[in-house]
């Protein structure tokens, strides 16, 4: 039996066992040194029925968690239909953990006077209080056993149990990740203020991974948690922490009737996975575009100077190419010069440090291409750049980019 295909393994003896090889005509022994043969994937042999895959059955919910009376359902597909009796069992690890997922019959079996037989076995397990998994639940290697029962081919004979271990992210077991309650802005208009389920702050080793780098730790949670004021994305300055609550200082002011909602944003978050956790260390958990109740009094006829973004968040190859566009969102009285700037400094490089833009041409989009450079590393790092003017009123703009090696 060999599902992978036969190999040849390369030679590097000295004969060929026990008989020799010689030139024809010329009676020189041939040494018994070849290359092999890989694998050879369109050449298998079926000598016994086997595990194709190992696969998820079951749905945790929204939160990604099993709770205590959740079934943790796990399908094993054969090539082959096979018939079962007893109580097959397999494994698996909950954090550290194994339990045993019995045998509940065939997954959709096409004849239902044949319950046991199909090529999909369906093994379950139910979650207990105590059990707990935060990285994903894994099935452990070769763990399908028989148990006393008999998993036979279609011809009677018995199949081959072997499988590899599969582990499962996304579903985790009796892990509670913290969640986003409520958002909403202060009557003045300078701060936004998420409530969480639970106490959320920025996980200890980035703390001091901050510290020795040089970067302000309010850099990480500004970069994951994105305000937008109109459609626009409000430039934020260092969110802070107290329990539940984070809160979000503005670089503009938010007025009556303004549109605001808050985003977990993805690209980034899952990239940097993990950064804002509960006091058990669980990651919370991602949500976009969650309305913010607008709670501000300020008065609502001010306007600002908008810039216009073609995006808000960008992934470049590392070595590669990328770009955007920049226009003014309302005509100005005078000449506007937008300064672009990027933070932290390395990595990537942007084509124009200045865009200019007149009462004539403030609606024009202006193309800025961005070049990531090269290191030896296989990190990814994010950038941030930021369209800024002397002009009164302007308001912040910025874009994200994500550098992917």
């Amino acid at each position: 039996h060999d599902v992978d295909g036969f190999a040849l393994p390369a030679g590097e003896g000295q004969s060929f066992h026990d008989g020799s090889i010689f030139s024809s005509g010329r009676g020189i022994e041939l040494e018994a040194t070849y290359p092999g043969l890989a694998s050879q994937v369109s050449h298998k042999i079926a000598g016994q029925v086997y595990v194709t895959e190992v696969s998820m059955g079951s749905a945790p919910g929204d939160d990604d968690t099993y709770e205590p009376g959740d079934v943790i359902r796990v399908l094993v597909r054969f090539d082959t239909e096979v018939t079962v009796t007893g109580t097959p069992q397999l494994t698996l690890n909950l954090g550290g953990s194994t339990v045993a997922a019995d045998f509940q019959g065939i997954q959709n079996p096409g004849d239902a006077a044949l319950p046991s037989t199909g090529e999909v076995l369906a093994f379950g397990y139910t979650v207990q209080d105590g059990d707990a998994d935060a990285n994903g639940i894994t099935v452990v290697a070769n763990s399908l056993n028989l148990h006393g029962g008999s998993i036979l081919d279609t011809e009677g004979n018995e199949v081959l149990l072997r499988h590899d271990a599969v582990t499962f992210d996304g579903h985790l077991v009796g892990v509670v990740p913290p969640v986003l309650i409520s958002a909403e802005t202060s009557q003045d208009g300078q701060e936004v203020t998420l409530t969480f389920s639970e106490n959320v702050h920025v996980r200890p080793d980035i703390r001091t991974l901050s510290a020795f780098v040089g970067v302000a730790l309010s850099s990480y949670p500004r970069i994951l948690i994105d305000v937008f004021v109109d459609g626009h994305r409000a430039y934020t300055h260092g969110p802070t922490f107290s329990g539940a609550e984070m809160v979000i200082k503005m670089d503009t002011f938010i007025r009556p009737g303004q549109q605001v909602t808050v985003s977990h944003d993805d690209v980034f978050a899952r990239d940097l996975p993990g950064i804002l956790v509960d006091d058990d260390g669980n990651a919370l958990m991602h949500f976009d575009e969650q309305a913010v109740t607008n709670r501000s009094t300020l008065s609502a006829d001010a306007s600002g100077l908008l810039p216009v973004l073609s995006a808000y968040s960008l992934t470049v190859a590392e070595g590669g190419t990328g770009s955007y566009s920049v226009a003014l969102g309302s005509r100005p009285d005078e000449n506007v010069v937008v300064e672009l700037s990027i933070a932290p400094t390395g990595h990537l490089t942007a084509s124009a440090r200045e865009l200019t833009f007149t009462p004539e041409n403030w609606d024009s989009p202006q193309t800025v291409t961005l070049t990531a450079g090269t290191d030896d590393d296989d990190l990814n790092f994010w950038q941030e750049i930021l369209h800024t003017s002397d002009t009164e009123g302007f308001v912040v703009g910025h874009v994200k980019v994500l550098v992917e090696d």
